[in-house]
């Protein structure tokens, strides 16, 4: 199965648990990049929408790219008005300066090669546009992957870009001047096993088992509260401006 068939099986399930955790990395680079109403901006890897409906509650004119056709049915129901298509920071089914803004929240390490992915995101914006990106913080700021790493297999490496430093040294090298830089930190609030054991398989490859069901549950006994679960994770982010003359 092929990633983005793994992600159309997953789509629902995503989208009602760890999906949900773009809110505040979203207002942090609709923020960074001084969104203004009316701008015409592209979410990349815009999955089941939850990151456009924030865009357009911005009053944002909203686009969206995802490889996954089982997260782009969802989007389309949440966010008829957008427009929404296959593809991603491979290559951007628009035209060159097509937008104001782009933003991509926990996508761009999926591109590859992440600056030429960055560089692909800076042809489809505008001359002295923005570019907006949030991914998961180091492993050592999210609770989630201690559960993860119950799973068994290879644990997510601390590559640069989620460090500290990281995002600002890729825009450096796609020719992209920072505006802002930063941590936010997200809280998942789980209220069940069940729950649980949907939204961390959901991001996992690999089947559902009674065995791996028990392994998170174990897992996960640290972050127990009083109505079922919270885990502490954290997204870091930066947003900058793309050249005058690309």
């Amino acid at each position: 199965m092929s990633s983005a068939e793994r992600w159309s099986a997953a789509a629902s399930d995503w989208a009602v648990t760890l999906g949900r955790l773009t809110e505040r990395p979203g207002t942090a680079l609709i923020d960074a990049v001084s969104l203004v109403a009316g701008e015409h901006v592209l979410d990349i890897g815009c999955g089941s929408g939850a990151f456009l409906r924030q865009l357009t509650r911005a009053e944002a004119k909203v686009a969206g790219v995802d490889p996954s056709a089982g997260m782009l049915d969802l989007a389309r129901r949440v966010n008829p008005e957008a427009d929404v298509r296959q593809g991603g920071f491979g290559l951007l089914p628009w035209p060159d300066a097509t937008f104001d803004v782009v933003v991509a929240v926990n996508a761009l390490q999926f591109a590859g090669n992440m600056v030429g992915g960055l560089h692909e995101a800076v042809r489809v914006v505008r001359p002295g546009g923005r570019i907006g990106i949030a991914n998961w913080a180091e492993a050592r700021h999210n609770d989630i992957e201690v559960v993860e790493a119950a799973l068994g297999g290879v644990a997510d490496t601390d590559e640069d870009y989620r460090c500290e430093g990281g995002l600002e040294r890729l825009f450096a090298s796609a020719g992209v001047t920072l505006i802002d830089a930063g941590v936010v930190t997200v809280d998942w609030h789980v209220p069940d096993d069940e729950s649980l054991i949907r939204g961390v398989l959901s991001g996992q490859p690999g089947s559902r088992s009674t065995r791996s069901d028990a392994a998170i549950v174990r897992a996960a006994r640290p972050f127990i509260v009083a109505d079922g679960y919270v885990l502490r994770n954290a997204f870091r982010f930066a947003a900058g401006r793309c050249p005058v003359d690309p």
